[in-house]
């Protein structure tokens, strides 16, 4: 136990301890305890070779610090020790004034994390930024926008600040013990901003009668907790919480204690700005700007659903005269009448209302001129079906004879589906595109096999008698290069010269062309090429490829003709 609280204390130390003395030379006199920690920082740098603490020394100590909590008896793991003694030994010569000096430090570093001065910091940078002068912007025109909108520019950017963090908000409530006698539930509620580390809870009580209470237990879900309007934003602890919010669409309100608003004033901010010094925004200016919108949508909304409805009745009485009209209509069907309901949103209530009204329309038209159509697009479906087919035949027919189409490759197409719902002009659309598909894939493929003849053709006649003549020599570097030159191994069938290029299929032939012309190769196939599948088999068996266009006779030949002439016995 002794050991494990040491080393506690070590971790300590180093990451609270062990720091450049920058800060500590900020006051002009040092205590005895600060004079102390800098003589033991000094002492180890030494013990670890250099005059003066630097990085070097921090991550030294640290590689000490890990070999000591291995139980490993290292010197650094020794000097790591040494200086966590001296540390804690040291503490003894603290003063008043280095207890006060730690809290005031502990203090404004908890201060630094608190909502509150993030989101002040934040507006801090965002307005000196806009306060920079333009590289383009003349002094005159700066000097203006300063005066005129720097006032406007605070308030703007402490809205954008709070505003985003509001969003961030995420609530969470843990439902406790129900309290029978008092017939209610209490909640614990946590704030969570996402945007940096912090979990703070407040207690909720929600009025549930006995009788209901294990219904609502059931159901009740910790996260569909629902923040308020952002008016309800408080600072507690110069963090931000919501005096009131919501579940399942009932308020409830927040046993948050003192609070603070949340309000900011220039001052504050640390910032040269004659024009806005006396600014102070609070959450206020958020709350009436917003009622402002409110009602003033709500007389746009007004004067909206009176329009939006008179054009939706117009449109359904024109579309109903010429559906009543129309002859291949048998059921009569017409489109029932719609109101709008006023409010927000009411613009895309509108256009949802206006496209289903077309669609409506459109549907019913489809249907009577799907009955005019059918028929006819019925006898055309069946005789384009029968035009292909007979291309398709006669094409294959030719394809499949063709001697170097070496994947036996052929034309084909998916015929149109009597209920597919092409109509008219589009199943002729639709033939015309298959006919031209199939003809070019034909001659597609009839390209592809003259190219095929011209290859294997052209590889015959390059370089044939060296071609014959080549003798496949055993594994040996130096053979290679004087038997095999570069040149003629090009016209060797290299699977890897000529598969990034050619088909599987005519790679193979080009390996049979070579078994059938080379001499070697037509002896030893004349001799052995019955225990093999086929020449391409044996090709593959008998020649090895090597960097630098170089080839040989396969060094694992004889072992693969062994076995495979024990495999024909």
């Amino acid at each position: 136990m002794n050991r494990f609280i040491s080393i506690l204390l070590g971790i300590l130390v180093f990451l609270i301890s062990f720091m450049p003395y920058e800060t500590m030379a900020q006051n002009t006199t040092k205590t005895a305890y600060q004079k102390r920690l800098e003589q033991i920082d000094k002492e180890l740098a030494q013990k670890f070779g250099y005059s003066e603490p630097n990085d070097i020394v921090g991550l030294e100590l640290m590689n000490g610090m890990a070999e000591y909590l291995k139980g490993r008896n290292t010197s650094r793991a020794k000097i790591y020790l040494w200086y966590i003694n001296e540390q804690e030994a040291a503490k003894k010569l603290k003063t008043k004034v280095d207890f006060d000096r730690e809290k005031r430090e502990q203090e404004e570093a908890k201060f630094k994390k608190t909502d509150y001065y993030i989101i002040r910091e934040r507006i801090k940078n965002n307005f000196e930024e806009w306060c920079q002068k333009g590289e383009f912007e003349s002094s005159t025109t700066y000097e203006e926008r300063l005066k005129d909108s720097s006032v406007y520019q605070f308030y703007k950017t402490c809205t954008d600040k709070i505003t985003y963090y509001y969003e961030k908000i995420n609530i969470r409530g843990d439902l406790q013990q129900y309290n029978a006698d008092n017939q209610y539930f209490p909640i614990i509620i946590y704030f969570d901003s996402g945007d940096y580390q912090k979990d703070r809870f407040f207690n909720i009580t929600i009025p549930i009668p006995v009788e209901k209470a294990p219904y609502f237990k059931d159901k009740y879900r910790n996260d569909k907790w629902e923040k308020s309007d952002i008016g309800n934003l408080v600072f507690v602890d110069n963090y931000l919480v919501l005096k009131r919010i919501k579940y399942s669409g009932k308020k409830y309100d927040v046993q948050i204690g003192k609070y603070k608003a949340v309000e900011f004033a220039f001052k504050d901010l640390g910032i040269q700005n004659p024009y806005c010094a006396d600014a102070v925004w609070n959450i206020d200016m958020i709350r009436i700007a917003e009622e402002k919108r409110i009602a003033e949508q709500r007389r746009l909304d007004s004067i909206a659903c009176i329009k939006y409805n008179r054009e939706i009745d117009s449109l359904i009485l024109a579309y109903n005269q010429e559906l009543l009209q129309n002859k291949y209509n048998f059921t009569k069907k017409i489109i029932n009448a719609v109101r709008i309901q006023c409010g927000p949103g009411i613009e895309t209530r509108y256009n949802t209302a206006k496209n289903n009204i077309i669609d409506k329309y459109n549907s019913i038209i489809a249907i009577a001129e799907a009955a005019k159509q059918k028929e006819q697009d019925s006898i055309a479906c069946i005789d384009y079906n029968k035009q292909l087919d007979s291309i398709v035949e006669s094409y294959n027919k030719k394809l499949l004879q063709e001697e170097y189409n070496f994947d036996k490759k052929t034309v084909k197409f998916l015929p149109l589906d009597l209920n597919s719902g092409k109509k008219g002009q589009e199943i002729k659309d639709w033939f015309n595109k298959e006919k031209k598909n199939i003809n070019e894939k034909y001659n597609s493929i009839i390209a592809d096999a003259n190219n095929n003849k011209k290859i294997i053709e052209d590889y015959k006649q390059t370089n044939f008698n060296e071609l014959k003549s080549f003798k496949f020599v055993n594994y040996n570097y130096h053979d290679m290069y004087n038997n095999c030159p570069g040149y003629l191994t090009r016209n060797i069938a290299n699977p890897s010269a000529y598969n990034s290029k050619y088909s599987n299929a005519l790679v193979e032939k080009l390996m049979e062309v070579t078994v059938d012309i080379n001499t070697q190769l037509n002896n030893e196939w004349t001799k052995n090429g019955q225990y093999f599948e086929n020449k391409v088999d044996f090709f593959n068996s008998f020649v090895k490829f090597w960097p630098y266009n170089v080839v040989s006779i396969n060094p694992d030949y004889k072992t693969i003709l062994k076995e495979k002439k024990k495999a024909n016995k």
